[in-house]
């Protein structure tokens, strides 16, 4: 998904101001109670994926359970440049492992804007 072409809507900046993330509502898909959403998180500066790997943003389709209210990445692909631009990284569509939602965390921001809780 190229960056020019998402709707991203910025949801927030971490402490630190060195993690900021997107989604993008226009990608939102539910099913029952499981809703999939593309996600991106853009850095101020470089982070080491793996040594001699190196990236500054990267887009995940995440998924939530809003019933339950875990949430795992079902793909994340790991850009050289910001917002989801230039040579990829690294790539995996193997999904990641249910995580609980930690309450007052981004994620738990994420999964209100995702399932529309107050």
């Amino acid at each position: 998904m190229p960056a020019a072409q998402a709707g991203w809507e910025k949801v927030g900046t971490n402490d630190a101001g060195d993690h900021t993330a997107y989604v993008d509502r226009g990608t939102k898909q539910a099913n029952g109670s499981v809703v999939r959403i593309w996600e991106m998180t853009d850095l101020s500066g470089t982070a080491t994926l793996l040594p001699g790997m190196h990236y500054r943003s990267s887009k995940t389709h995440n998924e939530y359970n809003c019933k339950t209210r875990v949430t795992r990445y079902r793909t994340i692909v790991f850009y050289a440049g910001n917002m989801g631009t230039g040579a990829v990284v690294h790539s995996s569509d193997i999904p990641g492992n249910w995580q609980d939602i930690v309450p007052d965390s981004a994620d738990e921001h994420k999964w209100r804007i995702v399932c529309r809780t107050k």
